[in-house]
């Protein structure tokens, strides 16, 4: 199906601020490890936020993008019960990923390993030049737009590892660039939410402690939206949207 960009927009807004109190607490937890690094190791934590690179930082990386693979995939299960009309979706909709926990954490672990080689690419070739530290940026993008909606896939089909890969290459062919699409205007209205917040809430905080307090709050407000973004595109590139009646605005943009 042909990806609609102003309604996966409008819907990823509606579906994180719905659920906002809980999906922010379980991006929270998902982003404590690289927290707790910023605040046990803050030297080598600002070190990274500038740059740098270690073990360290590589394996807090790799961590997060393995527990924001399990949010995603109780987001997927929350959209679902939230489709069949039920009032508390959250809690059961835990449950329901565990029925898909291999393929899941499988998919993660994937993600998370590919990540991190392209992070220690990104600073080997840095050393030499930093024109060819572009190179794994483009791979990683290219990689992303392709594979954008492969948690959302090992959240729902028991298929394995290499079939939700698969599968999310199927549903995004055709709509690449109305993915790309989504995701720029996605990210104009988040940064211009977080230089807002950032002066609010850290007007004179030093640039050191910066980094931390934004993994305290506006990275999993951030996260909330970010990672509801492909459970949404899934969801209509999978057909699985039928029975959602499009608003008025989305129908006249699309």
């Amino acid at each position: 199906m042909t990806l609609r960009v102003f309604a996966t927009l409008g819907r990823t807004f509606v579906f994180g601020l719905r659920h906002f109190p809980a999906f922010f607490l379980l991006c929270l937890l998902a982003n404590l490890p690289t927290v707790l690094y910023g605040l046990l190791r803050p030297e080598s934590f600002q070190a990274a936020m500038m740059g740098g690179a270690s073990w360290e930082t590589d394996l807090m990386t790799a961590v997060e993008v393995m527990l924001l693979g399990l949010v995603t995939a109780v987001m997927v299960h929350t959209r679902l019960r939230d489709q069949q009309g039920e009032s508390w979706t959250v809690l059961p909709a835990i449950g329901d990923t565990v029925e898909y926990l291999p393929t899941v954490l499988g998919v993660s672990f994937c993600i998370a390993v590919g990540v991190t080689l392209l992070s220690v690419l990104t600073d080997v070739l840095g050393t030499i030049t930093p024109i060819l530290a572009l190179i794994p940026f483009l791979i990683m993008a290219v990689l992303a737009l392709i594979f954008t909606v492969v948690m959302p896939s090992a959240a729902l089909d028991n298929g394995g590892v290499v079939d939700c890969f698969g599968q999310s290459a199927a549903l995004s062919q055709g709509s690449r660039l109305r993915i790309i699409a989504v995701y720029i205007l996605f990210f104009i209205p988040v940064a211009i939410a977080g230089a807002v917040l950032i002066g609010v809430f850290a007007p004179d905080m030093s640039r050191a402690e910066l980094p931390v307090s934004t993994y305290l709050y506006l990275v999993p407000i951030g996260n909330v939206f970010f990672f509801a973004l492909p459970v949404i595109m899934h969801e209509q590139l999978a057909g699985l949207d039928e029975g959602i009646e499009l608003s008025e605005t989305a129908a006249v943009f699309d």
